[in-house]
């Protein structure tokens, strides 16, 4: 048995290096994709929502109303949306919440139960940010849905609507959807 060779230190160290490495991309590949998976169920709730909104305007003539109260989109568990903590009202959101009011108008569009929408928190100026809301003009002739997507990604039109806008801060991006 003298002449058995084991592995030597060296050998073991490279070994355990190499595995830490394809367990550092194998943790990150699988991190990117929750993300992009919650990010695109927001992006499905939101074309839902879109396609309701039209349809509503469709039978009605206007978008549904909902100045000044910009009511929350989709089913969430947190029942808030955009700014749900922090100081700051990065982008111009916050006082939103869930609207009975607005859930009533647009439910007959959108079937038996809410698109479920992204839980997902993000980080913009030291406040916290989630899921997206709609607002609509006094006289419902224009909306906008705003909504919130965790990383730097594009805003693409979603469901035909006219017009994007897009922001980026820390964590964040934030999409704005308009109706005219």
């Amino acid at each position: 048995m003298k002449n058995a060779r084991g592995f030597t230190i060296v050998e073991l160290l490279i070994v355990i290096v190499v595995i830490g490495i394809l367990a550092v991309i194998a943790i990150s590949t699988f991190g990117s994709a929750q993300v992009r998976a919650e990010n695109t169920k927001t992006a499905e709730a939101v074309k839902s929502y879109i396609k309701a909104i039209q349809a509503y305007k469709a039978d009605n003539g206007t978008y549904p109303i909902a100045f000044n109260t910009w009511p929350c989109i989709g089913a969430n568990a947190i029942n808030d949306c955009a700014r749900i903590s922090g100081a700051t009202t990065c982008f111009g959101a916050g006082g939103t919440g869930v609207n009975a009011a607005f859930d009533a108008l647009v439910q007959p569009y959108l079937g038996s139960t809410k698109p479920e929408i992204s839980n997902q928190q993000m980080n913009c100026g030291g406040s916290m940010f989630a899921a997206g809301y709609y607002e609509s003009t006094a006289t419902g002739t224009s909306g906008q849905i705003t909504f919130y997507q965790k990383t730097n990604v594009p805003c693409s039109k979603l469901g035909g609507v006219s017009d994007t806008g897009r922001a980026q801060s820390d964590d964040t991006t934030v999409c704005y959807l308009y109706f005219n």
